[in-house]
């Protein structure tokens, strides 16, 4: 597993994230799903993608090899406790046996969790 942090002294728009933040791409078919919408605020929206993903190592043919790529944008404040907003996506990929190439995946982007000021 490879994790980073990154601090920053702005804020973050995750409201909006596309075109204004980091974000994983390349993003294919952009759709918003409005059947599987995640309930967690009213703000929230939930976006499916399709994907590229290169993957190139040696294992038996009978493995599965697991990839997950996880993207996650916060903000932080303290006002008589915690607040919070933030978005996040994932990709994530089942592979069998040995590769090398690209590979087709299936992400999905949630925007606009958590308090936001009216």
């Amino acid at each position: 597993m490879f994790s980073e942090t990154l601090f920053s002294n702005q804020t973050i728009d995750t409201m909006n994230p596309l075109g204004n933040e980091m974000v994983l791409m390349p993003k294919y078919n952009l759709t918003l799903n409005v059947n599987n919408r995640v309930p967690h605020t009213q703000a929230s929206e939930q976006f499916d993608y399709e994907s590229k993903m290169y993957a190139c190592y040696d294992t038996s043919s009978n493995a599965n090899v697991s990839i997950s790529i996880y993207l996650h944008g916060t903000n932080g404040w303290w006002i008589g406790g915690w607040q919070y907003n933030s978005y996040w996506e994932t990709m994530e990929i089942m592979l069998p046996g040995s590769q090398d190439g690209w590979k087709t995946v299936n992400g999905e982007l949630v925007t606009g969790e958590g308090t936001y000021k009216i």
